[in-house]
């Protein structure tokens, strides 16, 4: 092969090596004149395409195409810059944002446009509509809470006010049932004693008196009948009395000491009167008394001599008792004890 040409296999189109009678890659005969030392050799253009060449002969073609390699890689490189181009704006962004963003929990403000351009405000170049249109929550809070406003807590509701209901000559079981039924109160007792009127496990005084208006679960306090009839029961003096003044004066209820008490003996008193008559119980056994009323009554008593060293383990049960009953006889008649005349 003459001068710097180059020869391709008719068949397989692999290239051939100088004065080469067969191609190295198919074994296809290769016909070659060898052309004279002052004329070169004819060089056998390629077919055109389409066209088999003469069989058995080389032919000239150009040096194949550059691989296309090489333009996928030129490719890649300009896709990396975009991507990375791409990249380092979009960080960019974010940090103008982040600069730009109020700290979290600050509220934000929108401006409006004024009610006469009715125009929608533009939304930046690059953000999303959705994102444009949702306004920003403070600290990441939702924005179905963060525009709810809270509910102001319901004031605490109040007990309701009721009436205190009559069990004066209700049985016990009756009375507690009535107390829940009425107003949910609770109930409590004071002593029992005995009653001209009502037989045992009957209530007979009750304290506050009914239709009292009573806040739903206060305490109301009962008080049972041991029965009809008392028995006469001395009274036992637990420590020694002082010794009495003579002179005048009388008691209100000289039996207080002695036997239990009924409502026909204080049924006649007024308020006054059994405030006296509740306060002798005491005084027999020498109670000072601050109440200025209460202690002039007594000082005009001949049989009371007041002593410093009173104690109310003096008392008995029997008067211990009679005490309380007339207390709450007070409450149950007239709503409270009176104090003075």
């Amino acid at each position: 092969m003459a001068g710097n040409a180059v020869y391709y296999c008719p068949r397989c189109k692999a290239q051939l090596a100088p004065g080469a009678k067969f191609c190295a890659s198919c074994g296809q005969a290769i016909a070659q004149p060898a052309p004279s030392p002052a004329q070169a050799a004819p060089q056998t253009q390629a077919p055109p395409p389409g066209q088999a060449p003469p069989p058995g002969n080389a032919y000239v073609q150009p040096p194949p195409a550059r691989s296309s390699n090489t333009a996928v890689i030129v490719l890649v490189v300009v896709f990396l810059g975009l991507l990375v181009a791409g990249g380092a704006v979009g960080i960019g962004w974010l940090m103008l944002r982040a600069q730009t963003a109020p700290p979290p929990g600050t509220a934000t403000t929108t401006a409006s446009l004024p009610p006469s351009t009715g125009q929608t405000p533009a939304i930046p170049e690059g953000v999303p509509p959705s994102a444009a249109q949702t306004p920003a929550t403070p600290g990441g809070i939702p924005p179905s809470a963060a525009t709810t406003p809270a509910l102001p807590a319901s004031p605490p509701s109040r007990p309701a006010r009721v009436t205190v209901p009559n069990m004066v000559g209700l049985s016990k079981a009756d009375a507690l049932r009535s107390l829940e039924a009425t107003g949910g109160f609770q109930p409590a007792f004071n002593p029992s004693r005995y009653s001209d009127r009502y037989g045992a496990g009957t209530i007979i005084a009750q304290s506050p008196s009914p239709g009292t208006v009573m806040e739903s679960g206060d305490t109301v306090y009962l008080v049972e009948s041991l029965g009809i009839s008392a028995p006469a029961t001395p009274a036992t003096p637990t420590a020694p009395r002082p010794p009495r003044r003579t002179g005048g004066g009388s008691y209100i209820l000289s039996g207080s000491s002695s036997h239990y008490l009924h409502g026909g003996e204080v049924q006649g008193l007024s308020n006054w009167q059994l405030t006296l008559a509740r306060n002798e119980i005491y005084a027999r056994h020498g109670r000072p008394f601050n109440n200025s009323s209460i202690r002039a009554y007594f000082l005009n008593q001949g049989w009371y001599s007041p002593d410093h060293s009173f104690s109310e383990s003096r008392l008995s049960k029997v008067e211990r008792t009679n005490a309380e009953f007339i207390r709450d006889w007070q409450k149950t008649r007239y709503g409270q004890a009176a104090t003075r005349p």
